[in-house]
């Protein structure tokens, strides 16, 4: 539908990310995904669809990274206005 909004991930951290999050902007109440191959390895990228996101467009993300010992809890990445710029880039800090 019209109202989908597709969205390019890339990985641009040395580490592997295990899944991601988004939320509208400032709400908080994330809906959670897996990539296709299990994890998006560093340089790689993704491509997903959010469901009427052209009725939001400014959304906060979080991701998850592959950690050896255990698990980390989803950590805040950004927000951005996916309807402008449809690239969301995960950079190291």
């Amino acid at each position: 539908p019209a109202a989908d909004l597709e969205v390019k991930m890339t990985n641009k951290t040395s580490r592997l990310l295990e899944s991601f999050a988004y939320s509208k902007a400032g709400i908080s109440e994330f809906n959670g995904d897996t990539f296709d191959s299990g994890t998006l390895v560093p340089g790689a990228s993704w491509t997903f669809t959010i469901p009427n996101g052209r009725n939001i467009c400014a959304f906060d993300m979080a991701v998850n990274f592959v950690e050896e010992e255990c698990c980390s809890d989803p950590l805040p990445v950004g927000t951005q206005n996916l309807c402008e710029n449809s690239e969301f880039i995960v950079h190291d800090h």
